[in-house]
């Protein structure tokens, strides 16, 4: 597992070497990951508003099972990803996990906890480049520039990992 630790909002923070916050840090956002405070596209929007209205998505390309991985449950991504964020009272209100591999749909529903099984969308064939079996295609669709999104990318094959990312890349949107 990940370290875990508590962060201190930067609003007193010498700022001689420390990246600028766009975020001001208040009651509502003293949870904010560390990696959560720089996000330039949010210079435009009225924060108050919008981050407000903003969702956590995590899109889990290679995701296996939930809670494990070939029976390792000390290798489930989703579970990890899910009890990390939990940590800082942060839920996510959409999880898309793609895997290839035909996963048994009654177990991958019965280890969902209870708050993730409305929000989970397991799309259980391959992904793609383009097309709707794309994980861009399908982020661009429903996430909004004010959106935290997490993308765990691990689908043990270079041949389409590396695709994947060079569209993530190249893509300016």
């Amino acid at each position: 597992a990940a370290p875990f630790y508590i962060h201190s909002s930067m609003q007193n923070a010498n700022n001689n070497n420390n990246l600028p916050m766009i975020i001001p840090s208040n009651e509502r956002n003293t949870n904010l990951l560390p990696w959560m405070y720089e996000r330039s596209k949010l210079n435009s929007l009225d924060t108050e508003t919008e981050m407000r209205n903003g969702q956590n998505i995590l899109i889990d390309l290679g995701s296996s099972y939930f809670g494990h991985w070939n029976g390792d449950t000390n290798a489930g991504a989703g579970r990890w990803f899910y009890e990390y964020y939990k940590r800082f009272g942060i839920k996510f209100d959409r999880i898309i996990a793609y895997e290839s591999e035909l996963l048994n749909l009654k177990n991958v529903w019965n280890e969902l906890p209870d708050d993730v099984f409305p929000v989970y969308t397991l799309i259980n064939v391959g992904c793609e480049k383009s097309g709707k079996l794309s994980p861009w295609t399908n982020l661009k669709a429903l996430a909004k520039s004010y959106d935290h999104v997490v993308v765990k990318l691990d689908i043990d094959t270079p041949a389409i990992e590396g695709p994947l990312i060079n569209e993530v890349l190249n893509d300016s949107s």
